[in-house]
């Protein structure tokens, strides 16, 4: 594979205040966010990725002919995907501080539906295509996250910190790693989202719960995305909502453009971006818990 380092010069706009830039980006077929960095799956097979948030717009890297259908959209410091040949292809992410990177980590093989790593541990956990079971890869220093993955049919897999968790065909959670063995989460989900080993699960498309925070509702939602202390849902009006795990609002936005959302955080964990794909192929972000708008978009670069 062939990653290239890019020092771009983006265009830049302040009308929304201070630290609140505009980006030009190209429209994307599929856009993923993983902490600090969006990355965009354009229709050349072409992935960009950049951090928006940090007032500069560096251009981290692209990732050329990649062959992707999708790019995962929940995590921390995500670096696979799978293929239109439904493999894992996993890039170099070393451009990121702090990565540890996953140099070195074969991803497992087969025929996979969705992917799930974290650079920043080295892990990567896949859900085969046909039995839904769950195979993982991990570095000696998480090797529990390989070497505890659950038997069962899986829909959904998610890598984080120490630990990954699995959302089962039955809509049973399990999570498991270096610290937890096979904990099983009580009630019945048909979602899940994990960012930096913090989980929630979707009951109903009316709730958002876990063990750790309990059960929390909010109006219909279509999407939901949970990071540290917020969680927020895109409702199916278009409306956005993120209260703290404590249930108290933090913001609503009452109509948006978005058709998918993500939790961005910057390094100084301030501000943190509510970010989503567009029926434009655009992505648009908003501050917490300002509600300040970030319209994404790019300069051509070479």
């Amino acid at each position: 594979m062939v990653i290239r380092a890019l020092a771009a010069s983006l265009v830049l706009f302040t009308s929304c205040g201070p630290n609140v830039p505009d980006f030009a980006f190209p429209r994307y077929k599929s856009l993923g966010a993983a902490f600090n960095f969006l990355c965009g799956l354009k229709d050349d097979g072409n992935v960009e990725c950049l951090d928006p948030i940090d007032g500069e717009g560096k251009l981290f890297y692209t990732l050329k002919g990649s062959e992707l259908v999708a790019l995962p959209r929940q995590g921390s410091a995500q670096s696979c995907a799978v293929t239109d040949r439904t493999e894992i292809r996993c890039w170099s992410v070393r451009d990121y501080a702090g990565s540890r990177d996953l140099d070195g980590l074969d991803p497992p093989r087969g025929s996979f539906s969705m992917v799930s790593s974290d650079s920043l541990t080295g892990a990567i956990c896949g859900v085969r295509a046909t039995s839904g079971a769950i195979l993982c890869a991990a570095k000696d220093e998480v090797s529990a996250i390989a070497d505890n993955a659950p038997s069962g049919q899986y829909k959904t897999v998610a890598v984080g910190d120490l630990e990954a968790c699995g959302l089962s065909t039955a809509g049973e959670i399990r999570c498991w790693g270096k610290d937890v063995s096979l904990a099983s989460w009580p009630g019945i989900y048909d979602d899940l989202r994990c960012i930096n080993g913090v989980c929630a699960g979707s009951i109903g498309g009316t709730t958002l719960s876990s063990p750790t925070f309990g059960n929390i509702d909010f109006r219909p939602f279509i999407d939901f995305a949970y990071f540290r202390k917020f969680l927020c849902v895109l409702a199916v009006d278009g409306a956005v909502e993120c209260k703290y795990s404590t249930g108290a609002t933090v913001m609503e936005i009452p109509s948006t453009p978005l058709v998918t959302i993500t939790i961005e955080e910057s390094p100084t964990h301030d501000p943190t971006w509510i970010c989503g794909d567009t029926a434009a192929k655009v992505p648009v972000c908003y501050a917490l818990p300002s509600g300040k708008r970030l319209t994404l978009s790019r300069a051509e670069h070479e």
